[in-house]
């Protein structure tokens, strides 16, 4: 069964709905409740980021170690510390 509803300029922003801006007169609101299970999906979300933080740890590790800037060209080095700065957000 598809329901919609039309809301005026004034009525409250319904919850437990995703928003999507179509244009600066129209938002569309898709009701999301029972569509997931959130405490699933923040639980994904933190194994996702405890296993990128063990990768960010590892390579901090492995580049903070002696002789790591001497073992490797240099080329590779700064490759490093990129992909390190991609792990906690940053290029």
């Amino acid at each position: 069964m598809v329901f919609y509803q039309i809301l005026a300029e004034d009525d409250p922003t319904p919850l437990d709905c995703a928003t999507h801006i179509v244009n600066k007169d129209l938002s569309v609101y898709l009701q999301l409740r029972g569509a997931l299970d959130t405490k699933a999906e923040r639980e994904k979300l933190r194994r996702k980021r405890e296993k990128i933080q063990r990768q960010h740890d590892a390579l901090s590790q492995n580049m903070n170690g002696s002789g790591y800037r001497e073992k490797i060209p240099a080329e590779q080095a700064r490759g490093g510390y990129k992909e390190t700065g991609c792990f906690v957000g940053r290029t």
